[in-house]
């Protein structure tokens, strides 16, 4: 008779791990197309970044403690990564540690539940979170007395180019005989998109992780629970700065007013869609003067700087990027479940409603 049990990942489970996170990731996005999930990734990509991952950990925890696999007859069925990150508020930092990817296989459900109480016993941790929940875990974290992160459940949608969105609406009531017109009423609707158009904000490249580690340093605010984008976190996160050329990776641009730095966003791009037809641009992180720079100028100056073949961006709602929906061509998605949760044993009071996450991906 076979038995589940609960280990520690160690940098030996990579390959295998790699197997079984490619192989569920799939699956998810599988019955999940309308996700907003960023670059599906290979195997290979996934194992390379599991790796480079482990080595960024260390520099936070020295234990090792990556995580948590659930195997069977030595085979993983089951596994929680763990990330380390560093969070300032007024002045302190704290130690989190957040719970990356999250996958069971279905018939060992069950012991899903007691690797999550296993993590959220880590020692060392003034709190922790999740930014990548979906309706399955969102639970465990209510169970076990965490805080849902308001308006997690939204996402942001910018229409540039309506024609493929519109052709994803008729697909959705299973009429596709409609396709035709609704692409030609998207690329009417088209031309009336303002989004870049009068832009008055200037976008470049990033140049160094030290430019943009100093505009955030410059321009984050002490009134919410922001991460760390110190030059050691950025050059982990984004170790490809300067390959703008390569649109598998994240693409990384500084703004500017007046020819003076005021912030920072990091995007990448993926297919959605029940047919993939849909070319999205999805906002991983963005920092900006906050007190001199509206939201919308931010969107538009990240509309301008997108490839024409983009047809919509996505935005996660946080605290702080709150968007009129009554702007032509932007509108509220509502989440299957919230995406993010927090578990404080520190001093925080209201965590939930401070912290100020960036979407990133965690595999």
């Amino acid at each position: 008779m076979s038995h589940h049990k609960i280990q520690n990942i160690t940098q030996d489970d990579v390959d295998q791990l790699a197997d079984f996170l490619h192989r569920s990731i799939t699956d998810f996005q599988e019955v999940n197309p309308y996700g907003s999930h960023g670059v599906v990734r290979s195997r290979d990509e996934i194992c390379e970044n599991l790796k480079s991952t482990f080595e960024h950990h260390l520099t936070l925890d020295p234990t090792g403690n990556f995580g948590l696999k659930l195997c069977q007859d030595e085979t993983i069925c089951g596994c929680l990564l763990f990330f380390p990150q560093i969070y300032r508020y007024q002045g302190k930092t704290y130690r989190a540690l957040g719970s990356g990817s999250f996958f069971v296989d279905p018939k060992a459900r069950m012991q899903g539940f007691f690797m999550f109480r296993k993590y959220l016993a880590t020692p060392g941790y003034d709190f922790y979170f999740g930014n990548t929940c979906n309706t399955n875990s969102i639970a465990l974290w209510q169970n076990c007395k965490g805080h849902v992160v308001p308006n997690s459940d939204i996402e942001y949608l910018i229409l540039l180019k309506p024609a493929a969105i519109f052709e994803e609406l008729v697909l959705r009531k299973n009429k596709p005989y409609l396709k035709p017109l609704a692409r030609l009423a998207g690329h009417l609707a088209g031309c009336f998109t303002t989004w870049r158009r009068n832009v008055d904000l200037e976008v470049t490249p990033a140049s160094s992780h030290e430019q943009l580690a100093k505009i955030a340093e410059t321009v984050c605010i002490d009134t919410l629970v922001t991460t760390d984008r110190s030059v050691k976190y950025l050059k982990t996160r984004y170790p490809n700065l300067t390959q703008t050329a390569d649109k598998s990776q994240p693409q990384i641009f500084v703004i500017r007013a007046s020819q003076k730095p005021c912030g920072w966003f990091v995007i990448d791009q993926s297919k959605r869609g029940k047919n993939q037809q849909i070319n999205a641009a999805r906002v991983l992180d963005v920092v900006w003067q906050r007190d001199q720079i509206t939201l919308k100028q931010i969107l538009k100056a990240i509309a301008s700087s997108l490839d024409p073949s983009i047809d919509m961006i996505s935005v996660r709602a946080r605290p702080g990027i709150c968007l009129d929906t009554k702007m032509p061509h932007s509108y509220q998605r509502q989440l299957p479940a919230p995406e993010s949760a927090v578990l404080a044993k520190c001093d925080i009071e209201g965590l939930a409603e401070k912290i100020d996450f960036a979407t990133i991906d965690t595999v």
